[in-house]
């Protein structure tokens, strides 16, 4: 699980393509890689990327992002064998929209 908060293990982060760093989707902690000392050098992403809003649970990120029927998606990028909620609830809307 992300060592920051209660999200599962390899799992519900994307790669912010500013500063290349694994963010987790549920408290937006970034780091460099899994492993110990890439969470000792992490840092909050809305710290090192203005892009990204101040957020502490997926709810409060996807509030912040879908508003008033538009995607305000920070630039990300999925990970390889990383499943993100992030991508695929702005896959579904937009799949699903007139665009």
């Amino acid at each position: 699980m992300c060592r920051q908060c209660e999200a599962p293990d390899r799992k519900y982060f994307v790669r912010d393509r500013l500063t290349e760093l694994l963010v987790c989707e549920a408290c937006g902690f970034a780091i460099a890689d899994h492993s110990s000392s890439g969470y000792r050098n992490g840092e909050y992403i809305w710290l090192l990327n203005s892009d990204w809003p101040v957020f502490h649970s997926f709810n409060e990120l996807t509030r912040q992002v879908f508003v008033h029927n538009q995607v305000r998606l920070p630039p990300c990028r999925p990970e390889p064998n990383i499943p993100s909620r992030l991508l695929t609830i702005a896959f579904d809307f937009l799949a699903g929209s007139d665009h």
